[in-house]
């Protein structure tokens, strides 16, 4: 169980729920198994296998220390959502950026039209 990575496209509020399911199960696949605690899959499993950004925020905001399943569950959920709410603001704006770079470019193109543009066939490069 402690070897249970979260695959890259994996909902990380959806591979901590996994890891709670297959912990419970565990005694129907082995004998004698016992399942760990919240705390243990918390600081083994989880701390662990979330990666990235989103596993500093987690510890920063003392996610690796909770030891109740609900309340591990509630903080992966918090900053799942505030992780897809900072990407969705770093892509809205790249496209805005991408859009004023292009403006710029062609009210420079408009302002000196005498411009020879390079070509792009040769890679700007002629005899």
């Amino acid at each position: 169980l402690e070897d249970t990575k979260r695959p890259n496209k994996m909902d990380p509020t959806e591979y901590v729920e996994r890891v709670f399911t297959i912990n419970e199960r565990l005694t129907y696949f082995e004998r004698g198994a016992s399942p760990l605690s919240a705390k243990q899959i918390n600081r083994k499993i989880i701390t662990k296998n979330i990666g990235g950004t989103f596993k500093s925020k987690y510890i920063l905001q003392g996610g690796d220390d909770l030891d109740d399943e609900d309340d591990i569950l509630k903080m992966i959920n918090k900053i799942s959502k505030c992780v897809a709410a900072q990407n969705e603001d770093d892509e809205s704006e790249r496209k805005q950026t991408k859009r004023e770079s292009k403006f710029a470019e062609e009210s420079t193109k408009k302002i000196n039209p005498n411009i020879q543009q390079p070509c792009r066939k040769h890679d700007g490069k002629h005899d």
